[in-house]
């Protein structure tokens, strides 16, 4: 356990992880030289244990790569003199939960072992530069026969029929589909699907039929933007149904939608009126819309006059920020076209 050396690291990714984790170290005595650098570029024995590491939910870094990342010369120098290295050892470092660490470690061990008698047996994936990459161990030839102890089960064609029915889309089927049906753009069709969050949308798309933009856009922008800002987005799927039923009853305009689970995010508590409330939006009438844009028009009547029909986008944004919330972006777009046409006519 080397946690306390790096106390004070300048390492993002280890003074991360030292908050509810360690960081444990093993020496690998005459591996200095052979995991990376210069001489064997791809072909690295570093990459082989990371991938070991890897399928145990963890990662690590190695002493040839180092220092590098915000670690210091200083700290490779104490895990060296902690480890009892000499000049030809190598060390592996590990951080994160101690329970993953543990077993991250082990796993590189037995492979560095491994690499003194040769290369191991294991089934491997292809990548697309021609290199190839570690997936399983090979399975033994115990393996290669019929369980003995459980008896063959017979199924019968009447059971596969059944059970082809009832299997799920591939997922370019699924993708062609809800472009048809939700009218959504093949990429956010895609980004659903291969996000998982596709069933999501499906169940609130049903119930709320005529918002599956707003949907989409809830659970493939606002989800990230809340995960940005860091908050826990998993609140956004608990308040969705509050603020889609107040969308559907016209309490304010769909570009309030952002702000309102934003403020969840950060309220988690709060109920739909209190959040309105707090954000400021209240749905306003079309009548007091157009007054609202007719005094905008009226401030920029020279600006109007003088740009005329291409007047409209920057108005649109000084519209936008006022009623952004509450009223339609499309509605105030239409009324204050009107209102610019009125004007120039006049």
């Amino acid at each position: 356990d080397v946690s306390k050396i790096f106390e004070n690291t300048s390492c993002k990714f280890i003074r991360k992880a030292l908050k509810e984790g360690v960081v444990f170290a093993i020496k690998l005595p005459s591996f200095k030289g052979v995991m990376g650098g210069i001489k064997y570029k791809e072909h690295r024995l570093g990459r082989e244990l990371a991938m070991y590491a890897k399928m145990e939910g963890g990662g690590i870094v190695h002493s040839d790569e180092l220092p590098n990342y915000g670690i210091s010369k200083k700290e490779v120098e104490e895990v060296k003199k902690a480890l009892g290295c000499n000049k030809n050892d190598a060390f592996i470092l590990s951080v994160g939960k101690e329970k993953i660490v543990r077993k991250c470690l082990k796993a590189v061990l037995e492979r560095a072992k491994e690499a003194l008698k040769g290369v191991p047996r294991e089934v491997r994936r292809a990548l697309p530069d021609g290199m190839t990459e570690y997936m399983r161990p090979m399975s033994g030839a115990a393996r290669m026969y019929p369980e003995t102890d459980v008896p063959p089960i017979r199924i019968s064609k009447q059971k596969i029929e059944k059970l082809k029915k009832q299997l799920p889309e591939y997922p370019e089927e699924k993708i062609e589909r809800m472009v048809k049906q939700y009218k959504l753009s093949k990429e956010e069709a895609r980004q659903l699907v291969y996000s998982g969050r596709d069933d999501l949308f499906e169940k609130f798309a049903i119930e709320y039929e005529g918002y599956e933009k707003v949907i989409a856009r809830i659970l493939l922008n606002v989800m990230a933007e809340i995960e940005r800002e860091g908050y826990d987005s998993s609140i956004v799927i608990k308040k969705m149904e509050n603020v889609l039923e107040g969308l559907k009853k016209k309490l304010f305009a769909k570009e309030a939608v952002e702000t309102l689970l934003l403020f969840f995010a950060q309220h988690p508590e709060a109920n739909l009126q209190e959040a309105m409330e707090k954000c400021g939006l209240k749905k306003i009438s079309d009548k007091e819309i157009r007054n609202i844009i007719r005094n905008i028009v009226k401030e920029k009547l020279d600006f109007v006059k003088e740009k005329r029909e291409k007047a409209i986008s920057p108005l649109m944004g000084i519209a936008m920020k006022e009623l952004r919330g509450k009223a339609d972006g499309a509605l105030v777009n239409k009324i204050l076209r009107e209102e610019i046409e009125r004007v120039l006519k006049a």
